[in-house]
């Protein structure tokens, strides 16, 4: 009788079905603030992460373009590599390393970052350009007018405009090359480059007159760019 009398007295004192309700109401919100806090602790690391990520991944980049200009092409192309290990799939990288790559002779290889800069970003008409450009330099001028075709009518640019005349004057078709030049200068008014690529073709048609013209305004002009800060 006496060990009844001890385990009764051992047992817990049973729970009305209220407080049994408020204990899983009290469970559930302490399991749901933990998970809230697990989330938000999770979310802010990635948010770190993705941050950083991007952030180192632009960084290789931005030192890629800065030894581009005095032609570090090599350590350019070695930054722009760091920046593509990081992010695949950064459009810039692919299009800047495409840049190097072409100056250096390496056109298959720049071709194919420029299909690739396009393929993740279709409206990045600069790398269509340089595409066009690359086909040129590898002999299909054909193909290169193609390209440089579909960018003008997709959205006129005085680079394309700029490329294809030039690939036109290069094919001895001077008169659209002359008329493609002349867009330019509508656009960016009397640089220098491009009238003295326009003199060249008015003077290969007998246009000497024209041609000096254009020489003229070359010698004088006042655009603050020229031939070497051009891309191409």
């Amino acid at each position: 009788m006496q060990d009844s009398y001890i385990i009764k007295r051992g047992a817990p004192p049973p729970v009305s079905p209220k407080k049994r309700k408020q204990r899983r109401s009290q469970i559930r919100l302490v399991a749901g603030t933990l998970l809230v806090i697990v989330v938000a602790g999770v979310g802010w690391g990635w948010y770190q992460y993705a941050s950083s990520y991007a952030e180192r991944a632009a960084a290789h980049v931005n030192a890629g373009i800065l030894l581009l200009s005095p032609g570090h092409y090599p350590d350019a192309v070695d930054q722009f590599n760091a920046a593509l290990e990081i992010d695949p799939n950064s459009s810039t990288a692919h299009f800047q390393r495409g840049v190097a790559e072409q100056t250096l002779g390496l056109l298959d290889r720049a071709l194919a970052d420029f299909a690739d800069a396009l393929r993740l970003n279709p409206r990045n008409t600069e790398a269509r350009t340089a595409s066009a450009t690359v086909y040129r330099d590898k002999g299909d001028p054909q193909r290169a007018i193609e390209e440089l075709t579909k960018v003008i009518a997709a959205k006129p640019d005085a680079d394309a405009y700029y490329q294809r005349g030039t690939t036109f004057a290069g094919m001895g078709m001077h008169q659209e090359a002359i008329k493609d030049f002349t867009q330019v200068v509508s656009v960016l008014g009397d640089a220098p480059w491009v009238l003295k690529s326009r003199a060249k073709s008015k003077l290969a048609l007998g246009d000497e007159e024209g041609a000096a013209a254009d020489e003229t305004e070359a010698a004088t002009s006042t655009h603050t760019a020229d031939m070497n800060s051009h891309r191409y």
